[in-house]
């Protein structure tokens, strides 16, 4: 089962994607939990010493090209606030306050 990937998670796979190999200091948006997260889950894998320069390395798995290529779900439709919701209520009572005004 593949959980829903946060923004930060999506971008550290869009990073990563193609095969591209990066260190620590080419993620500098990702900390400790979001790697460890993404290690558990199986999206990233790391790569040796050696991999990149002296330091070691993450790059992404076939299940985390999977889970970048299904993206995230859209977001559900913002309920409009209460003033917008009142607008057409309060309509048919513009017209009786104009003929007061009048």
């Amino acid at each position: 089962m593949i959980t829903e990937p946060t923004k930060r998670e999506i971008d550290v796979l869009r990073a990563l994607s193609g095969g591209a190999v990066e260190g620590r200091g080419g993620l500098p948006f990702i900390g400790d939990k979001t790697i460890g997260g993404m290690l558990a889950k199986g999206w990233i894998e790391e790569v040796p010493n050696g991999g990149v320069g002296r330091t070691m390395g993450y790059r992404s798995t076939a299940t985390g090209d999977a889970v970048l290529a299904a993206g995230r779900a859209p977001k559900p439709p913002r309920q409009p606030s209460r003033l917008k919701a009142l607008r057409p209520r309060l309509e048919p009572l513009r017209s009786r306050l104009r003929t007061l005004d009048d």
